[in-house]
């Protein structure tokens, strides 16, 4: 009887779908990207929710083609004020935004068609969020009133007047909103796109794990998250208490050129075996029991070395110079082993090219090797004001990964050129700390004065020792680690229960239509191939954990993950209509 219902709604379905007043979609439904989309609130376990999709509705469970389409799938499953009433807005003066044209249609220039929009106010409040929810700029709408549809279109009656048409039928009525604030007034969700799901970052996170370099966990991925940073990646699995299938992040890798974030309810106890040091592109974090606000052996820093190239400098200092930055950044080393360096030379020639550019190397020996390799340039003219502004310009922007930034001058002190005023207020930049060293038996103590940022960050005709002293009390000193240490607020919202996330059980997440086949590798019910650049990746995570599910579930913020199939969840349909809504337009003004 259940079986037979099903099949009277598909028929329903799909004679709405081909004969009903609708454009291309049923109503509720939403057209994106050339596909119609329903988010359903009812909840299934994931083989009913297919059979829902099919029986009922006539298409299936959401296929996701690309990031672009997952985007959407955040708006359309997790927005709850997606529905904002235009009428009731409390941005005043909205309505002076369109020209209303009555009885007219724009053809050819349709993108979305939002579902369920009830009023013209609804479709006008769209088209003035059209970036923050569909990631395209709407120049114009288009309202049916009779069956309540709203179509946003990238392009307007200026930039078309052939294709801006009347409207034939007297039985449609239809109203042409043209906007005027396309770039006048700025996108109220512009602070929380579309793009990517905010995660509110925790300050001082990265005190509450341990950091192992170049490293992963092989054979453990719980929940994957795309196109995040590092610290958001972290205030992640410290809020995760139930979020992983009911259990805790205990870990999390980092690929950082590709801003992907693991979270792992395994840690590296108990699983020494699978732990991969050799890991180039990636950290593993470890969960620590408690936050350690007040640990050099954290400190993330950033090594600007500036080596003196002129001629003044002779070859015998120069290879000092050398030697002393390998020195300085073994005792770097010895205090932490999460450092960057990076090393110029200079001298009268305005070309800025690095000898080593910043990098963060596996061991102290690789940094050597690649030190080894720099040669005296012999420059005949020092032009350290030049240099100086260049590179202060380049590294004084605060990092969120870095702690500190340390640019090391190695001079004589002779400057050919002028250390400016300019450059004098660009070093008062607390995100930065200068040093300046005298490596010469004569230097122009004036010059180091004025290249560093403080008295105490200047070494004239000093030893080695005492560089290896100052670097040694510096990098744990209190100012050190005040730029680590949250403050006192945020130290507390660390375990205040606003930080921390329900469960998945209670926050929910939409089924899609991926699963393991028979072989355990994900597929798309409808047999079509996973994408190569967004989807795929995301995949081979996932196919790796065999115990926690075989259907993929679709929570907030982006994260993808194994759920038991027999669990009940809310769902997302989509199919591709008969028709696309452009040609669907032009046939309805014929």
């Amino acid at each position: 009887m259940a079986a037979a219902s099903k099949w009277t709604s598909f028929a329903i379905f799909l004679t709405c779908t081909l004969f009903c007043k609708a454009l291309v979609c049923p109503e509720k439904w939403t057209f994106f990207n050339g596909k119609c989309w329903f988010y359903s609130t009812q909840s299934e376990r994931w083989p009913e929710a297919r059979d829902e999709c099919r029986l009922r509705y006539g298409s299936d469970l959401a296929v996701i083609n690309g990031e672009r389409e997952d985007n959407f799938l955040n708006y359309l499953a997790f927005n709850s004020d997606r529905f904002i009433q235009f009428d009731t807005g409390t941005i005043p003066h909205r309505r002076e935004c369109f020209q209303k044209t009555e009885n007219y249609i724009l053809l050819g220039s349709a993108v979305v068609s939002p579902g369920d929009t009830r009023s013209l106010g609804e479709c006008a409040d769209h088209c003035l969020n059209s970036n923050a929810r569909f990631a395209f700029s709407c120049k114009s709408a288009i309202w049916f009133e009779t069956t309540k549809e709203c179509v946003l279109n990238d392009g307007n009656s200026k930039d078309n007047p052939e294709l801006f048409v009347e409207n034939t039928d007297p039985k449609r009525v239809v109203e042409y909103l043209e906007n005027n604030c396309i770039e006048a007034i700025p996108n109220e969700e512009d602070s929380n796109p579309v793009q990517r799901e905010e995660i509110r970052v925790i300050p001082g996170v990265r005190n509450c794990f341990e950091k192992f370099k170049h490293s992963s966990l092989i054979g453990f991925a719980d929940t994957v998250i795309e196109n995040v940073s590092e610290r958001e990646c972290l205030s992640k699995c410290w809020r995760c208490e139930k979020c992983l299938l009911g259990k805790r992040c205990k870990s999390a890798v980092y690929y950082r050129e590709a801003r992907e974030c693991i979270l792992l309810s395994k840690n590296r106890r108990g699983n020494l075996e699978s732990m991969n040091s050799n890991e180039q592109s990636a950290d593993f974090y470890e969960r620590r029991r408690e936050c350690v606000p007040e640990n050099c052996a954290d400190s993330e820093i950033n090594l600007i070395f500036v080596l003196d190239g002129s001629q003044s400098i002779g070859a015998e200092r120069f290879n000092r110079s050398v030697s002393w930055i390998s020195d300085i950044v073994e005792t770097i080393n010895d205090a932490t082993v999460f450092w960057n360096a990076a090393v110029i030379q200079v001298g009268e020639t305005p070309a800025f090219d690095y000898d080593i550019p910043l990098s963060s190397f596996d061991t102290l020996n690789a940094f050597r090797q690649n030190l080894s390799t720099i040669g005296w340039k012999r420059m005949p003219k020092s032009g350290l004001g030049f240099a100086a502004r260049q590179i202060v310009s380049q590294w004084k922007e605060p990092k969120e990964t870095i702690d500190q930034t340390w640019i090391i001058f190695l001079t004589d002190g002779v400057n050919n050129d002028q250390i400016t005023s300019e450059y004098h207020q660009m070093k008062a930049n607390k995100n930065i700390s200068i040093y300046a060293i005298g490596n010469s038996d004569f230097v122009d103590k004036s010059t180091l004065h004025a290249l560093a940022s403080s008295v105490q960050h200047v070494l004239t005709n000093g030893t080695l020792e005492e560089a290896l002293h100052m670097f040694s009390k510096d990098i744990c000193s209190e100012d050190a680690l005040a730029r680590m240490r949250p403050s006192s607020d945020a130290v507390s919202s660390l375990f205040n229960d606003e930080f921390v996330q329900k469960s998945s059980s209670t926050q929910g997440g939409v089924w899609l239509g991926l699963r393991r086949g028979n072989y355990g590798t994900l597929e798309w019910v409808d047999g079509s191939a996973l994408s190569e650049y967004y989807v795929k990746p995301i995949a081979k995570r996932l196919e790796i954990l065999p115990e926690n599910g075989e259907c993929i579930l679709r929570e907030e913020e982006k994260m993808w993950h194994l759920e038991n199939c027999m669990e009940r969840h809310e769902f997302v349909c989509s199919s591709t209509p008969l028709q696309n809504l452009n040609d669907k337009l032009r046939n309805v003004v014929q």
